[in-house]
Order: C-alpha cells, then structure tokens, then sequence
C-alpha cells in the first residue's frame, strides 16, 4: 500500500456488501454539492441490479451465484469502505472533516482557528517515511505512518518501508504498539484488545504486496473520538457536528433504499396478478347487511406517528413487550415491532427507524440506532436498575445532541425481574449505586446479564401519551407553517 503525496479532492468511499445476496456490478453514485462548483463530495457505491427478472437473474439475464466471502476479500473491502482522498495520514484531522460541503466564510473565522488548533497537535508535523504516535489522550491511543505502508494481516501487523539506505538495524527497531479501543482507561478491557504493531523496516526486510492502492488508508475508523456517539464541532476543522454524520447517513442509504423500494412494488403487483388469477368462480347470493355497531373513527395509520420497539432477546427483554405494543397503539401510535439479528442488513434497520417518529428499547448496545431517527422525534430508552449513568451518558445525552426528544423511562424494583430473585429490601433493589462500586464484573453479571423489565402499563402510559402528544403538536405546527 503506497503513500500518495499529492493534495487530492476529498472524498469517502462508502460500500454496502450483504451475505447471502448476488454479486453484481458495482455502481458508483456521486451526491450533489448545495451550491454548484462549491464545497466537497461524497461518493457511495451499492450493488446495481439493473431490471433483472424473476428468480434472482443477474446483470444480462444470467443467474448470478453467490461468493464465499473469503479473509482477503473481508481485508479488501475493511480498507475500501474506509478509504478517504486526501492527507489522512499526514495530519491527525477527523474522520468526519471530510464529508461535507464546507459551510461557506460566515464560519470562516471559526475554521482557521479550528486549522490552527488542529495544526498545533501532536503527529501533525510529521514528514514523510516517519511513524508517529499521540498518546496524549485518556480515551485511545491513536498511530500514524506516511509512506510506503504495508499490512501484513496474519500477524496483525504494519510495516513502514524506509526509502532511504540509512542503518539498516536502528531502522529495524523502530516499533509502536498500541491497543486500537476508546477505554483506554479500563485496564481490564483493554487486556482483552489484540495490539497492532507498526514497524519501520528496511527496503530488504519488507513483507511482498500481493495488493497494491495509490490512495492513503484509515484502517480503524474514525481517528478521534470526542465523546460518546457524538462529533465535536469545536474539534473538527470545519465545524462538523453529530448531525452532518447523521446527514452522510442519509446519502449513504439512499440508493440501497431506493432499490429495496424497487423490489417491495415489483412484489407487490406480482402477488396482485396472482391473486387476481386464481380467483374462483362462485355464485354470489344475497344476504341482509348488518350495520357494524357504532363507534369513534380512529385515525387512519398514516396519521398515526409511527414507533417501532426495538426487541430484545437474551437479556433485559421486555417480558411484557406484546402488552406493551397494544398499550402504544391505545395511545394512538402505529405500532412496529423490529427484532434485528446477526444478519438483519442494517440498511433495513436504517430504513424503519429513519421513517419513525419514536423509538422505544431497553437500554443496550441496540439503542446505537438512535443515530437512524431524524432530529425532532423522539427516543425513550427503558433503564433497568444498575444502568442509569450508563443510559444516560452513552445513549441519553448523545441523543439529545442529536436533536432527538430524548426520555428516559428508570424502572422501579418491582418492574425489574430481580425482584423475583433477591428479597425486598436487599442492597441489589434499593442500592444498585452501592452495588456498582464493586466493580464492573458485579454490575455486568446482576444488572447487565441477569435482568429483564414487566413495565408498569398505567405507569408506561404517561409516558406514551407525553411522547404521542409532543409529536401531534409538532406536525401540527408544521402544517401551520407550510400553510402560510
């Protein structure tokens, strides 16, 4: 893997890849700028299946076969998806400076002194054929290598080819080390983290490229994290914030989404014309009509916010959950209930929620999926016990930054399944503070791993009604301001 030097157009490469699908052509789509001729990017691949017929029929009526999807191939992809045009290696600039257009010279004040900062950081005045590493933060750890880079992925290692016949054994034990995770602070959980090694290394002494790319490379995403779920305009060069990712979604997305829409109508009329085929021939005969019993009309699903539950299963599920589903559509919600696997493509996931006005789910790693709701809506996270600062700081705030109207419903002992298991008044109900500080092992086992949630239905009720309540006046006044 070759160093480029030369300044290029920014652009992110974002490719979609799903098991179990055909291989075919690769497309290349292009988002336009918001003022022609200005600002940056961004480019998304996704497979093209052109108007195939029936029976999964490939590019030029053929059947296409699926692929094993092989380590090299898994390599290949890891570095095309996250490849970026531009000086990635030689500065330390986030990830996310590079996605969007630029703001235009109201912010320009605000960018140089953010280029200045950003100038002024470790690695940032590295030349080339150098390794450097910042140690300086508390969350991770972060390597840099400008040159001719070379992974050798068996040994999860990268060599630094050195281009110049200096001394061949000082260059050899030139090595960094680090353990590629944003908890640094946790030394339990860094232990369990490989470290990747970067060497530098003798023309000589070089590992073959059995694949070569004239592009620099982000092999781990991301080169600075700023928080939890969430970018930090004041550091980033040109202000990006949590929203401008949740923008890049968007364009990401589109086209897989616009193709799944494709297949859904295709489906759709054929099932029509099937139906419409096999109709039996009968005889009809008169029958009194009976009026149905009078009863207030209920709005019609398209004027029902939409809420999807996003289900668990394992640990902390919701044990009520199909009580909890009709209580929302009492409300007056148009209920989804979204159980995601192993290998449930996350475009799907990306779909339903991105077309949601709520989300409900307890707290776990799957409220990640607030990032796919849209600012504006609503996000109420379920906190069994033990989890509230955890709730709130990695899922609560973050979304809140986001835009969303964040809630979060804290559980009473008598709604946690632990109840059943420790008697009333024990440590474990009434202390889940007291209980935490015997570590992060303690809290896992009982909190994490051990409980799930019976909501309080009338107690739960507040809170649907609240949420249903926030969203009607919100498209209400929507519909005022567009009428005007």
């Amino acid at each position: 893997m070759v160093q480029q030097q030369q300044q290029q157009q920014h652009r992110i490469y974002i490719l979609q890849f799903r098991k179990g699908e055909q291989d075919q052509e690769v497309a290349c789509k292009v988002s336009t700028p918001p003022k022609a001729g200005a600002g940056r990017r961004v480019m998304y691949y996704y497979h093209d299946y052109g108007g195939g017929g029936a029976g999964g029929a490939g590019k030029n009526g053929k059947a296409a076969q699926p692929r094993a999807f092989s380590m090299r191939r898994f390599f290949g992809l890891l570095l095309l998806s996250f490849v970026s045009v531009g000086t990635l290696f030689v500065a330390p600039v986030s990830f996310f400076s590079f996605v969007h257009s630029d703001e235009g010279s109201g912010g320009a004040a605000a960018a140089a002194r953010r280029a200045v900062e950003v100038a002024a950081a470790p690695c940032s005045g590295m030349g080339n054929d150098s390794l450097c590493c910042d140690r300086t933060s508390t969350r991770a750890d972060i390597c840099f290598a400008r040159g001719d880079v070379r992974m050798h992925s068996a040994s999860a290692s990268f060599q630094l080819v050195s281009s110049s016949s200096g001394n061949a054994t000082a260059a050899a034990v030139e090595e960094e080390r680090i353990r590629p995770y944003t908890r640094k602070w946790e030394a339990n959980v860094m232990a369990t983290i490989d470290e990747v090694r970067l060497r530098r290394v003798p023309a000589g002494g070089a590992a073959r490229c059995d694949v070569v790319h004239d592009v620099p490379a982000v092999v781990i995403a991301g080169l600075r994290i700023h928080g939890e779920l969430t970018v930090d305009p004041e550091k980033t060069p040109e202000g990006k914030s949590i929203r401008h990712f949740r923008t890049l979604l968007d364009d990401a997305y589109r086209g897989r989404i616009q193709y799944l829409e494709r297949l859904e109508r295709r489906a759709a009329r054929s099932r029509k014309r099937r139906a419409a085929a096999a109709k039996p021939t009968t005889t009809s005969i008169a029958l009194p009509i009976m009026a149905p019993p009078a009863k207030q009309a209920s709005p019609s699903p398209p004027d029902r916010p939409r809420l999807v539950i996003v289900s668990r299963t394992g640990s902390r599920v919701i044990e009520n959950e199909a009580d909890v589903a009709a209580l929302a559509a009492d409300v007056g919600f148009d209920v989804r209930v979204v159980r995601p696997e192993r290998t449930t493509e996350l475009c799907k996931i990306y779909r339903e929620l991105n077309a949601s006005d709520a989300m409900v789910g307890v707290h776990g790693a799957a409220m990640t999926h607030f990032l796919f709701m849209r600012p504006g809506k609503v996000f109420v996270q379920v906190v069994p016990l033990g989890t509230d600062w955890a709730a709130g700081a990695y899922y609560g705030e973050p979304a809140a930054r986001l835009g969303l109207r964040y809630v979060g419903y804290k559980i009473l002992p008598e709604e946690s399944s632990l109840s059943r298991e420790y008697p009333t008044g024990d440590p474990v109900l009434t202390d889940p503070a007291g209980v935490g500080k015997r570590g992060w092992d303690v809290t896992k086992k009982v909190y994490l791993d051990r409980q799930n949630v019976r909501l309080d239905l009338p107690r739960f009720r507040e809170v649907l009604v609240g949420a249903h309540r926030h969203l009607v006046a919100g498209k209400r006044r929507r519909r005022q301001r567009e009428s005007q």
